[in-house]
């Protein structure tokens, strides 16, 4: 039977109970996988950032943070943690992390209110519980970042989109919701201009009304008004990015990590089995509406694409996390799939699709764990050979302002190395791209300061933290200067007479 829109879309309880459903679900994964420690472990370098500026008392240094190019980003994000932790005090590792669990949890919820807007409860629950066992989901559900607000931000949007029609005249409520969302999902990362074009040109092949492209337009405006924020971000920069130049092996790579997640694989074996074993069962409900609807959401299948071309005509940027949003219209096609299966074969896929997620938490688990005794270990070698008074040099921002966000007290005796331009043929874009970046960073918090190597000469004797396959390079970025230990990443340095 062909149901009305209004009769099919998902009400409000119904969401909050799917909303409610999936934090127990995570949390029995989370707990039952004993990975806790995803909240609490150490933050790393870009989760530094979110971290500094959100925690920063003045609004006024916030501003001056992002425009100096701290973070790369609009303020959009800070706009909304910022005040946050006024309220609260401080935004620890444990809240920035809740943070973004609940946005993705809020994105899984706005998929799932996308896909009942065509399927039926059963297929929309199995398809959202794969989205959220996709490892990229679940890295970024649990790091302080943009990514995960980005997607729910951009997932909320299209449903709203999607119900602009539902009524004869649109409740005021609705839209000017509708009009937020499509100017936050547009400016809380640069790259949500091209989401957002994306899905506004395809609503447009789809609905023909010049009216629905407002939203984004008007974001488009906003993200235009940040220019300043662009050009100081830009600002003193060598080079314009720390990104290598886009290659086959890479366009591959980053293709099956989208789409060849283990729990998309999962869902395309399952229906196949299932196809081969049916005989005579009843199928769940049908689509029953046309399709064409989802079309603005799926458009974002094409965003790798998007970033290969930006990457090819612009600049390097692919980068695995910045595709998440290519992820959400996985959700829409697996409900399709799985909406042609029994109740009883989709009551055993959830059961499946909840073990892969807790396999991909685990997963996520020890990646960070691996992360976080690295640097364990280089705090442990800082405590145990640098003497108390020595001056301790970080090659990279990687590794320091992790260190120091968890041992602050170490701060007045640790730079980052600024070396010179003459060595600049030498050494790798990441090294060249950090060293510009950390100049910047010290001129609004100069405890995070660098230090030159006329500064090192000076000092005559000092200590590197450096990964041990960059030795080589260190050596090229401190001509005059004596570096010793190449099979550890604590060096002892001197200057030559």
């Amino acid at each position: 039977m062909i149901v009305s829109h209004r009769q099919q879309s998902a009400r409000p309880a119904e969401l909050f109970v799917a909303f409610f459903a999936l934090c127990v679900v995570v949390l029995a994964q989370v707990i039952g996988t004993r990975c806790l420690d995803l909240f609490n472990h150490p933050l790393w370098l870009d989760e530094t950032f979110t971290s500094r500026i959100a925690n920063d008392p003045s609004f006024s240094h916030v501003i001056t943070a992002v425009a100096g190019g701290v973070d790369t980003n609009p303020p959009t994000l800070y706009l909304a943690l910022w005040p946050i932790a006024r309220v609260f005090g401080s935004l620890g590792n444990i809240e920035l992390r809740v943070f973004a669990l609940l946005s993705m949890l809020a994105a899984m919820t706005g998929l799932y209110a996308i896909c009942r807007r065509v399927f039926a409860r059963g297929p929309s629950a199995v398809a959202v519980l794969a989205v959220w066992a996709h490892p990229m989901i679940i890295e970024q559900a649990f790091e302080a970042r943009f990514y995960a607000p980005w997607l729910a931000l951009t997932v909320w949007f299209c449903y709203l989109q999607m119900r602009a029609d539902d009524d004869a005249i649109e409740p005021a409520s609705r839209w000017i919701v509708r009009y937020v969302l499509g100017v936050l999902a547009t400016s809380i990362h640069y790259f949500g201009v091209i989401t957002m074009v994306m899905i506004a040109v395809t609503d447009f092949v789809v609905y023909r009304r010049f009216k629905r492209l407002m939203p984004a337009l008007i974001g488009m405006l906003v993200v235009a008004a940040c220019f300043p924020f662009v050009r100081g971000q830009r600002a003193s920069l060598s080079i314009p990015t720390w990104i290598d130049p886009v290659n086959a092996s890479e366009i591959k790579d980053a293709l099956v990590s989208v789409f060849g997640a283990p729990s998309i694989i999962f869902v395309l074996l399952f229906m196949w089995i299932t196809t081969l074993l049916r005989r005579a069962e009843p199928v769940a409900d049908q689509p029953n509406r046309n399709l064409r609807e989802l079309l603005p959401i799926s458009s974002l299948l094409a965003f790798p694409a998007a970033i290969v071309a930006f990457s090819v005509i612009v600049q390097p940027a692919l980068v695995l996390r910045y595709l998440i949003l290519a992820v959400a219209p996985l959700a829409p096609m697996l409900a399709y799939l799985i909406s042609r299966s029994g109740r009883g074969a989709i009551a055993l896929a959830s059961v499946g699709l909840i073990a892969v997620g807790a396999v991909s938490i685990v997963g996520r688990s020890n990646l960070t764990r691996g992360l976080d005794r690295e640097f364990e270990n280089v705090i442990q070698l800082i405590d145990q050979q640098v003497p108390a008074d020595a001056l301790i040099v970080f090659k990279r921002r990687r590794e320091m302002y992790p260190v120091l966000q968890i041992r602050p007290d170490l701060a007045p005796r640790v730079a980052q190395l600024d070396f010179d331009d003459s060595v600049l043929g030498n050494v790798s874009r990441m090294s060249q791209y950090e060293r510009d970046m950390g100049r910047k960073v010290q001129l609004v918090y100069p405890e995070l300061r660098t230090t030159t190597t006329e500064e090192l000469a000076r000092v005559g004797k000092f200590y590197v933290i450096t990964p041990i396959d960059e030795y080589r390079e260190l050596q090229l970025q401190l001509p005059g200067f004596d570096v010793a230990n190449p099979e550890s990443v604590l060096h002892e340095v001197t200057a030559k007479r």
